[in-house]
């Protein structure tokens, strides 16, 4: 059965208005649903079912356009309670991806930091997973583990904790499964959030917390997706990232804007590529179509550099 209840709708994410137009409808049942946050509920059960469905399963809250800063934004959405038990042990969903294709990706991530960062802060990273970034972080000279006098990871998979404590950084470690810095040791001279702050239900509040605890001129460096890009214009609202995981989306602009509401400035942003096995493109591709657990053989292997509708943006935290 499909669980369907009626709630307030949320506000815009990024300027806080209520004046907003609809932008796509919702799928499965979502139309009206704010899931209830006790994970006793038949509502959490059934979106706790299907939460990592891609393609043609995934369910998908309706979008609305903030007619004032013009954010893409999700009209409903769980607490960030119900988002640390919906993450709690999910299934990574870019197992199909070769690790030494991710890995690229990531240190393609990490080369617009080379200019280093303030010393005397720590590192902090929201949902590094096993801590891939943190790795790749080691071939970058001016970013070495001298810079950090520790590392903060904010992690609601538990499954992950282990891999991050076993992390040979040579510095103190400590991990948080709650969705907020409030708690979090600080100063930060460096702020990682890759494919993060899309899927926050209050995106603001934790770049503002983040801020709040940075160092002059500390880095912050963003990943998510691009709404205006290519590909989502052509796939128009079969575009994937178009799911219940995310609630906004951002484009160029609008991730600007967030920055520097929170207290950053000097903000760069820029499209990204991905590093991605072709076996691993062409199962994503059918994973949007209805086509699951296709192989490609040795086909399959070869790595190619493409952009798939990310952008990044690096900031810093203004005197």
């Amino acid at each position: 059965m499909t669980p369907k209840h009626s709630s307030a709708l949320r506000p815009c994410p990024l300027c806080g208005s209520d004046k907003k137009e609809r932008y796509i409808d919702g799928r499965f049942g979502l139309e009206n649903i704010t899931p209830i946050n006790d994970p006793s509920s038949i509502e959490f059960a059934w979106l706790k079912a299907h939460w990592g469905d891609e393609g043609k399963a995934a369910p998908r809250f309706p979008y609305a356009k903030c007619t004032g800063c013009e954010m893409i934004y999700a009209e409903v959405f769980p607490n960030d309670a119900t988002l640390g038990a919906l993450y709690a042990g999910l299934a990574d969903n870019m197992e199909m991806i070769d690790e030494s294709a991710r890995s690229k990706t990531q240190l393609g991530y990490a080369h617009p930091l080379k200019s280093g960062v303030p010393s005397g802060g720590r590192y902090l990273e929201i949902g590094p997973d096993i801590g891939m970034f943190v790795h790749e972080l080691k071939s970058i000279a001016t970013l070495n583990q001298s810079n950090f006098t520790g590392y903060s990871f904010v992690e609601p998979n538990t499954a992950a904790h282990q891999a991050l404590n076993d992390l040979p950084v040579n510095k103190p470690i400590s991990i948080s499964s709650d969705l907020s810095v409030d708690n979090v040791e600080g100063p930060f001279s460096m702020a990682i959030l890759i494919h993060v702050l899309d899927h926050l239900a209050k995106p603001q509040e934790m770049l503002e917390g983040i801020a709040q605890k940075m160092l002059p001129d500390g880095k912050i460096m963003i990943v998510t997706h691009n709404q205006h890009s290519l590909i989502a214009r052509l796939m128009g609202k079969f575009w994937p990232a178009y799911h219940a995981q995310h609630p906004q989306l951002y484009n160029k602009k609008t991730l600007k804007t967030a920055l520097v509401s929170a207290g950053f400035g000097n903000v760069k942003i820029k499209s990204t590529r991905n590093h991605i096995n072709l076996g691993g493109l062409l199962q994503m591709i059918g994973e949007v179509v209805g086509l699951r657990n296709l192989r490609f053989g040795i086909l399959g292997k070869i790595q190619i550099a493409i952009p798939l509708g990310n952008i990044l943006a690096i900031a810093q935290r203004e005197h």
